[in-house]
Parts: structure tokens; sequence; C-alpha cells
């Protein structure tokens, strides 16, 4: 500590007196997630177990990042405060493309679709494609620049294909399904797959909102990527 104190080093400072790796309170958690989200291009991936909350926190990042950019949320599943919902890459890429504004994309369950494993990596590699497409202007999906961001709902991150955790921009972990009032941000630098935790909070509320919690999802793949 004396050593730490005389050259100056914070960071030895803090772990010396235990100040690092400390939880955050929960009510700051959806925000930070939606600041996130708000630069065009930003993809997220949600892990974790079933039962962890991980579609119910989506839902309140969405609130949070709505209040703070004024835009449009979309998703594949029939939860009545989406703007539209969508069943493919192209409707996603095509709602985008007709909203003027910012959008954001929740894609849930992404590992139960787009495993990565079998017959699932080429849909899972050409979905990687479709989300590097959500910050450009292309006619055949609608008359404006697409200024998306997008937010995927995985379960561990060995389930959720590579080829898409390769693109996402930052990460966020629900790791306890006993435990759902519990989150970590991680930071991921797109194209790396590497995965550092950034901040863990605790006191998580549940979410107001109501939705189908059992309901499956989709994403089918129709893009001609390699057009």
């Amino acid at each position: 500590v004396d050593s730490a104190v005389r050259n100056g080093a914070v960071s030895q400072m803090k772990a010396a007196t235990g100040l690092t790796n400390q939880e955050k309170d929960g009510k700051d958690f959806y925000g930070k997630a939606a600041e996130r989200l708000e630069h065009e291009g930003a993809i997220g991936i949600l892990f974790g177990p079933p039962g962890a909350g991980k579609t119910a926190s989506t839902l309140d990042i969405a609130s949070a990042w709505r209040a703070r950019t004024g835009g449009s949320v979309i998703g594949n599943t029939s939860y009545a405060g989406f703007d539209r919902q969508f069943e493919s890459d192209t409707e996603m890429l095509e709602a985008m493309g007709n909203i003027e504004g910012p959008v954001l994309a929740l894609i849930d369950e992404v590992a139960q679709e787009l495993s990565g494993f079998g017959e699932g990596s080429k849909d899972a590699e050409a979905f990687s494609d479709a989300l590097l497409f959500i910050r450009k202007r292309q006619r055949r999906h609608g008359p404006y620049a697409k200024k998306g961001s997008a937010l995927l709902v995985g379960h561990t991150r060995k389930k959720v294909a590579k080829s898409i955790r390769r693109v996402a921009s930052f990460g966020i972990e629900k790791p306890h399904r006993d435990q759902p009032d519990k989150a970590r941000l991680l930071d991921s630098e797109g194209g790396t797959d590497t995965w550092e935790e950034a901040d863990s909070y605790q006191g998580l509320t549940d979410t107001a909102e109501t939705y189908a919690e059992y309901e499956p999802s989709e994403v089918t793949i129709k893009e001609a990527y390699n057009d």
C-alpha cells in the first residue's frame, strides 16, 4: 500500500483496499446498457441460463433506450410494445429501412434457431452478415438509411454461434437463475470474440411489462448475402 501511494498507482490502491469489482446499484444498469445501444451499429448479446430474466431485462433496456433516443423498437416476438414485428432477417432490415430515425431490434433466443451447430451454422453466419447491414442504406430495404442497433438474447456464450459473438460490441451476462437481480456488463472488441467484465450490478427489479414468457421465437434467413 505504501509503495502504491508513493507511486500514485490508483489501480493498486483500489485493489489493496477492496474497491475493485464492487457491485453497482441495479437501478443504474438499464441506463448504462441503453447508452451502449445509442451508437448506430451497436450489437449487444445478453447471455444467461433459462429463467434468469433475460427477456424481461431486454424489455426494460429497450424502454430506457426509447426514452433516451425517441426511437422505435422492433422485435421477433408478439410483445405489444414493439413498433413493428419481424420473423426474418429481411423483415428486420426492411423495418429499419422504412423508419426514419434510430431503431433498436430485440432478437430473442438466437441460440435456438442460430446455434452455429450443424445446419444452423450457415444461418448463423448469414445472420451475422445481416447485423453488419443495420447501419447501411439499401434501397431494396427502404427509403431511409438504417440507424439501427440490436440486442440479442442467447444462452451461454458457447451456445451462441461464434460468428454472431464476433460481431458484438458488448455483452450482458445474467449468470444465475436463482439470482435474477444480478447482471454484468461485458466489453468486447468487435471481431475478436473476447469478453472482459466492465461492471457488476445487483438489485435489478423485475419488469412491469406484460409479455408471453414461454412464446417460441423465430428468425429465418432470406437474404442472399453471397450476392
